[in-house]
């Protein structure tokens, strides 16, 4: 779970549960995992996004709008 504050924090939550079962999420920020490999691609798209629409937007002024359009569409 991620979410920007003070205009270029990104926070980052991390919860896991096993692949082909119900749902059980576990927190596993306080044990120190940041992200797993694939995770780090979309972080990445996310943070490229961010810079370009709010933080290095042309027009002068950050663009929440077009931060939301943005949208990942690749195969991993």
């Amino acid at each position: 779970m991620d979410w920007w504050s003070n205009e270029n924090e990104l926070n980052h939550h991390v919860y896991i549960s096993k692949h082909g079962e119900k749902p059980q999420f576990e927190y596993c920020t306080p044990k120190g995992l940041i992200a797993c490999t694939w995770d780090l691609k979309v972080l990445n798209f996310e943070r490229d996004c961010w810079v370009m629409a709010v933080l290095n937007n042309p027009a002068g002024t950050p663009d929440i709008d077009q931060y939301l359009q943005y949208h990942m569409n690749e195969d991993f």
